[in-house]
C-alpha cells in the first residue's frame, strides 16, 4: 500500500430516479476529485436509492410495498447495458476510482434484484462487482443473495481493498475472508438510518481495530421533503435518515469528525505506516491468528441456476472449495 487521498461521500440520491442518481454522482465524484481524493466511495443502494419503506406491508395493503418495489426494479441497474456509462467517464476523466452501492437487476435471473458494490477504475474499467452475500431480514423481500465469487480482495494500485454491505460487516468468517486475502483499506457502506447510527458507526470502527486496517464507511442521507408526493408509502414510511459517514485509523479511532445529519463529504490521507504500528501487537492474518490451528473455507463458486444462464446444472454439483491459512 501506498500513500492515498479517500473520500465517502454522505448524500441523498435523487429518490428512485436512476438516471438522476447518476448525473448527481458523478457531480460529487468532481467534487471529491478537485479536493486531492484519488478514491471516492458512495454508500448502499445509492442509486437509485435505499429501499426504505415497509417492504411487505400487510394485507389487505400489501399492493403499496409491491408498487415501490416495481418503482425501485425500473430505476435498478442493469450492467449489461450503458446505464453505467456516465460513471465510467466520471471515473476516467477525473482520474480516480469511484465505489458505489447499486441496486443492480440481472436479466439472467429473470427479475432478481441485488444489493451490489461497484468499483469504476480511472481507466473507466468497472474493475469489480460484489453483491450482498445475504439481504438483512425483510430485505429479502427486495433483493437476492450474492455468492463467493464476489467475496475478494480488490488489488487496486494504490493497495488492497475489500468491501461489506451493511449488516455483512458482522459476518465473522466473511470478515475472515477478507483480510486473509490481505486486505489493507475496508469499505463498509450503509443505508443511514438515525436508529442504526450507533451500531453501524461500533460495527465499522471495531472492524478496522480488529483487522488493523482502514475504513471507509459510507451513508445515505435523506429527509422526507426529498421523497415525492406521488410515492405510494410516502406517509407510511419514517424518513429517519441521518447518516453517519467517515475515515477511521487502523486503531479503531476517527481521522476527522464523521459526518452526521448533513450532506457532505469526508476526505482523509491514508498512510500505510499506521497499519504496521496497529498490527504489531496483534495482527489476526498473521502470527496471531494461529494458522495452525485454523483455516478457512470458501465456497468460490457462482450461484448458477436452472433456465435460461444457468445452463440445466444444478448448483451443488459445481461447487468449488478454497482453504485460506
Amino acid at each position: 500500500m501506498r500513500r492515498v487521498v479517500v473520500a465517502a461521500v454522505q448524500a441523498a440520491p435523487v429518490f428512485l430516479d436512476r438516471s438522476a442518481t447518476i448525473a448527481k454522482t458523478v457531480t460529487l465524484v468532481r467534487d471529491a476529485a478537485s479536493k486531492g481524493a484519488e478514491v471516492v466511495v458512495f454508500p448502499e443502494s445509492f442509486i437509485p436509492g435505499f429501499p426504505y419503506w415497509p417492504r411487505a406491508y400487510p394485507l389487505p395493503y400489501r399492493s403499496k410495498s409491491i408498487a415501490a418495489l416495481e418503482l425501485l426494479y425500473e430505476n435498478s441497474l442493469d450492467l449489461s447495458s450503458e446505464e453505467h456509462a456516465a460513471l465510467a467517464d466520471a471515473a476516467q476523466s477525473s482520474n480516480v476510482h469511484i465505489i458505489v452501492g447499486v441496486t443492480e437487476r440481472d436479466r439472467r435471473f429473470g427479475t432478481s434484484l441485488y444489493n451490489t458494490v461497484l468499483t469504476f477504475l480511472p481507466d473507466g474499467r468497472l474493475g469489480y462487482r460484489q453483491r450482498k452475500l445475504l439481504p438483512t431480514f425483510d430485505e429479502q423481500c427486495v433483493w437476492d443473495r450474492g455468492d463467493g465469487t464476489d467475496l475478494r480482495v480488490q488489488d487496486l494500485e494504490f493497495g488492497a481493498v475489500g468491501a461489506l454491505v451493511c449488516g455483512n460487516n458482522r459476518m465473522t468468517l466473511a470478515k475472515a475472508r477478507l483480510l486473509l486475502g490481505g486486505e489493507e483499506i475496508h469499505v463498509a457502506i450503509w443505508p443511514g438510518y438515525s436508529r442504526q447510527r450507533a451500531r453501524a458507526e461500533l460495527t465499522t470502527r471495531a472492524y478496522a481495530l480488529e483487522g488493523g486496517v482502514f475504513a471507509i464507511m459510507a451513508s445515505s442521507f435523506l429527509t422526507v421533503d426529498m421523497v415525492p408526493e406521488w410515492f405510494p408509502l410516502r406517509d407510511e414510511t419514517e424518513w429517519a435518515v441521518g447518516g453517519c459517514t467517515g475515515i477511521v485509523g487502523p486503531t479503531g479511532d476517527w481521522l476527522g469528525d464523521p459526518i452526521v445529519g448533513r450532506e457532505g463529504i469526508a476526505i482523509a490521507e491514508l498512510d500505510p505506516a499506521e497499519i504496521v504500528r496497529a498490527r504489531y501487537a496483534t495482527d489476526v492474518a498473521g502470527s496471531y491468528g494461529r494458522p495452525d490451528l485454523f483455516r478457512l473455507a470458501v465456497n468460490e463458486t457462482t450461484r448458477r441456476r436452472r433456465g435460461p444462464g444457468g445452463e440445466g446444472v444444478p448448483w451443488k454439483e459445481l461447487e468449488q472449495w478454497t482453504i485460506l491459512s
